[in-house]
């Protein structure tokens, strides 16, 4: 009997033991499950996780706008998906009419991504890296690009007024036909740049480095190039008509049939400049008639 009481004892312990281990094992299970839920919806600074995804794509970001304006939230890019674009095209916003304005993407990655079309007006771009972007005709009024990494970037058609690029790198980038009035390019690394027809009303390249840049047939009514570098770069039919060089260095640098009429020369260092058949008024004067010189020697 004392045999038979003592194994059912040991029974209701072994039991007991089995229960509570299994129980624990499924509240384990049970809150790693919520803390598995809960992350798939958080929002960590270094991107958004959408059901255990680790890359962001453009369908990610347009769903996460429409849901946050759905329900009348703060649209904020950077604080959702981080900083990392690499690559990402955004042409589905374009197409869904969605616009990016005033959202702020500082020091944020977007080398060879597609921001085309986008209207990103007021957006900042201040230290981002845009190397090989395509932003082709997208709206960049106001935008601030300062220190930004433009190398190589397509704003073939891009409408630029007002547009903050101080001390940005340019260097090989397309800008034919881009709207560049009233733009500030202070500063800027502009090697090789492509602004063939470009619009450029008042727009300040002081200081800018423009080796070998294009500006055939622009407009650049009172643009200021005030000591930038324009050493072997091509104004060949361009409008500087009342353009400010002065003390800037013009280093075979051309301005044949270009309109020339009232820019300022003053204190300019020209070298080997072509200005044949270059549009002067007889009154000007031109920085000690080297301008003539030139005109007449080549």
């Amino acid at each position: 009997m004392k045999n038979f009481i003592a194994l059912l004892a040991y029974l209701s312990i072994s039991f007991a033991n089995f229960y509570t281990a299994n129980a624990s094992t499924d509240n384990a299970k049970e809150s790693k499950g919520v803390i598995q839920n809960i992350s798939d919806k958080l929002l960590p600074s270094r991107g958004y996780t959408i059901k255990g995804k680790t890359k962001i794509d453009s369908a990610d970001i347009l769903s996460y706008i429409q849901n946050q304006k759905k329900s009348a939230k703060e649209v904020n890019i950077i604080q959702a998906f981080g900083t990392n674009y690499t690559g990402i095209d955004l042409n589905i916003l374009y197409l869904n009419h969605i616009s990016l304005r005033l959202q702020d993407f500082s020091r944020s990655d977007f080398e060879e991504a597609n921001l085309g079309d986008l209207d990103l007006t007021s957006v900042k771009f201040t230290e981002a890296n845009l190397t090989n972007c395509d932003l082709s005709s997208a709206i960049l009024n106001n935008t601030d690009f300062r220190k930004a990494n433009l190398k190589g970037a397509d704003l073939t058609m891009a409408s630029l007024i007002n547009a903050d690029l101080r001390e940005a790198n340019l260097t090989g980038a397309n800008l034919l036909g881009a709207n560049l009035s009233g733009a500030n390019l202070s500063g800027a690394i502009m090697v090789s740049a492509n602004l063939r027809a470009v619009t450029g009303l008042q727009a300040n390249f002081s200081g800018a480095q423009l080796p070998a840049a294009v500006f055939v047939s622009s407009n650049l009514f009172k643009a200021n190039f005030h000591a930038s570098n324009l050493s072997d770069a091509d104004f060949l039919r361009a409008s500087v008509v009342d353009a400010d060089f002065s003390d800037a260095k013009i280093k075979g640098t051309i301005f044949k049939r270009a309109d020339i009429r009232g820019a300022n020369f003053d204190n300019t260092e020209i070298t080997r400049a072509y200005f044949k058949r270059a549009k002067i008024n007889n009154d000007d004067n031109l920085n000690n008639k080297k301008i003539l010189n030139e005109m007449v020697n080549r």
